[in-house]
């Protein structure tokens, strides 16, 4: 596991203008299943470095996450994220359902602890309680008809952020 090592620096990170490294556009939803990993965001934080898009959080520089994996199985899409995050998304009413698993990144063991939650229009739709890097991988899946927006937001489990490497893995929007 990566050895974290606090330098007493602010790596806070935050986005209202590029969704891994690219322009804003709108949501190109289709029938069907949609990938939330190929879709951009509308703004995005992480405590310590940015969200990466299809790996893990890594440290506090763009791009130097490593393969997503929960539990000893690797996931090509998602997001890498590291408590308290937030990832936003401009549904526009067009989705019924989210589906995710959540859970630890093991590149940081067993340590770690974050609680997950889903957010539709301000309204907590989903919360996994305390999830660590010993636990097993969580299975989201949340009715989101209707809603304008989409919010993915990973706490720190109320201990701070030591090892919080928060993963959303296989996201996906159903939508009609």
């Amino acid at each position: 596991p990566a050895e974290f090592v606090y330098d007493g620096q602010d790596h806070s990170w935050s986005s209202e203008a590029t969704a891994g490294g690219a322009t804003l556009s709108p949501l190109a939803l289709t029938a069907g299943a949609n990938s939330l990993s190929a879709q951009p965001w509308t703004s995005a934080s992480s405590a310590w470095g940015p969200a990466e898009v299809n790996r893990s959080n890594g440290e506090k520089n763009a791009g130097d996450g490593r393969t997503l994996t929960l539990a000893g199985q690797t996931y090509a899409q998602g997001f890498g994220t590291h408590a308290g995050s937030s990832l936003s998304f401009a549904l526009g009413g067009q989705c019924s359902t989210f589906t995710a698993q959540v859970g630890v990144d093991d590149e940081v063991g067993n340590r770690g602890s974050v609680v997950f939650q889903v957010y539709g229009d301000d309204v907590k739709l989903y919360d996994s309680g305390t999830v660590t890097g010993a636990g097993a991988t969580r299975s989201v899946q949340v009715d989101v008809s209707g809603r304008q927006t989409l919010r993915l937001v990973a706490t720190d489990a109320g201990d701070g952020i030591s090892y919080d490497h928060a993963d959303w893995v296989t996201p996906v929007l159903t939508c009609s």
